[in-house]
C-alpha cells in the first residue's frame, strides 16, 4: 500500500485549507477512493446542504455541491506526492 498525497487541494480550500491523503495499491485506486469517500465526508461537514430524507436541497445548495465534485475532479487529476516511507508530519495549513 502507499500514500498519496493532494497537497492544499482546492475543494477544501473554498471550505478550509486542507490536504487529501490516501491509503491505495494504486493512484487509479486512490483516486475512485477518495471520490467514493467524499459523499460520505461532505454529508457530515455540509449536513445542511442536505433533506432531511438525505438528497441534495436543489433549489439553495446545487451550485455549492457541484463545484465541491468539480473541485474535486480538478484536483484529483493532478499528480500527487507519493509518500514512500508511510509516514505523514502535518505541522499546520494555510
Amino acid at each position: 500500500m502507499n500514500l498519496y498525497h493532494w497537497a492544499a487541494a482546492s475543494c477544501l480550500k473554498e471550505y478550509s485549507a486542507g490536504d487529501i491523503i490516501v491509503m491505495a495499491e494504486t493512484i487509479e485506486d486512490a483516486r475512485q477512493k477518495a471520490y467514493r469517500h467524499a459523499d460520505i465526508w461532505i454529508r457530515d461537514q455540509r449536513a445542511w446542504w442536505f433533506n432531511f430524507d438525505g438528497s441534495i436541497d436543489r433549489e439553495m445548495w446545487q451550485d455549492s455541491y457541484d463545484g465541491f465534485y468539480r473541485l474535486l475532479k480538478e484536483d484529483l487529476a493532478q499528480e500527487p506526492d507519493l509518500i514512500t516511507p508511510g509516514v505523514v508530519f502535518i505541522r499546520g495549513s494555510e
